[in-house]
């Protein structure tokens, strides 16, 4: 058996590879075939006594190609930026990643939050934005999209994202905005929520998506770190029993 440390080291590892695929919309066909080749590896170090959190790693680090790499930072943020995490038909996925960072911005002196099904994903920005939510009158259009388009890629985002209770999403979908943060501010406990609680907002646009996908990014970097060759690994301890 692996001692403790180890064990979540390897953990972290495989998670971080994981979601950072996930945001950078990387391939899953190769998992079946990868994990079953990691899994091969493993049985062969165990036998030797390698430390198995440097062989784990190594072996994903050495992947390469949209099939196997573990996305570099630079990749991650420009992922976490652009990239649709949220899909209608597995609202879960993106609900994952919401949960993780509102966990990492909790401190001893927080309450302790226990999720729900009454969580649900909710769109800062809305799908239904026509309304209440115009284009900014700055934005450009890119090469490959309509300023249109962008603003329906951006809101899927996870910088657009947050959670809230069932009845307090329902009640303030498609609304204003600052109806909606005022909300917010006024119902949710949740960290994830706290700068609503900490200024006025009146609008909502891509440029805000993108200023807190940032201030969301950098938890993100400390939740899913990447790691290299030289990263101290620890030892790896075998457990009688």
């Amino acid at each position: 058996k692996l001692e403790t440390v180890a064990f979540d080291k390897i953990v972290d590892d495989l998670e971080s590879y994981l979601v950072r695929r996930f945001v950078c919309r990387l391939t899953t066909r190769n998992y079946n075939r990868f994990f079953l080749s990691l899994l091969r590896r493993i049985k062969r170090a165990s036998e030797t006594e390698e430390d198995l959190v440097r062989v784990i790693r190594a072996e994903l680090l050495k992947q390469t190609g949209h099939a196997g790499i573990w996305p570099s930072d630079s990749d991650f943020r420009k992922g976490w930026l652009n990239n649709v995490v949220y899909v209608k038909s597995r609202p879960d996925r993106s609900g994952m990643l919401l949960q993780a960072l509102n966990a990492a911005k909790q401190s001893s002196k927080s309450e302790t939050i226990v999720y729900s099904d009454d969580l649900t994903v909710e769109h800062l920005l809305p799908q239904e934005w026509e309304a209440h939510y115009p284009l900014p009158d700055n934005l450009s259009p890119a090469e490959d999209e309509t300023v249109e388009q962008r603003r329906q890629r951006l809101l899927n985002t996870v910088g657009n994202l947050t959670l809230l209770t069932r009845p307090l999403n329902a009640s303030i979908r498609n609304g204003p905005f600052r109806a909606k943060a005022q909300e917010i501010k006024r119902l949710s406990d949740l960290r994830l929520n706290a700068p609503f609680r900490e200024r006025e907002f009146t609008k909502w646009d891509e440029h805000d998506i993108l200023r807190r996908g940032e201030k969301m990014f950098e938890t993100a970097l400390t939740i899913w770190p990447r790691a290299d060759a030289t990263s101290d690994a620890g030892p790896w301890t075998v457990i009688s029993g």
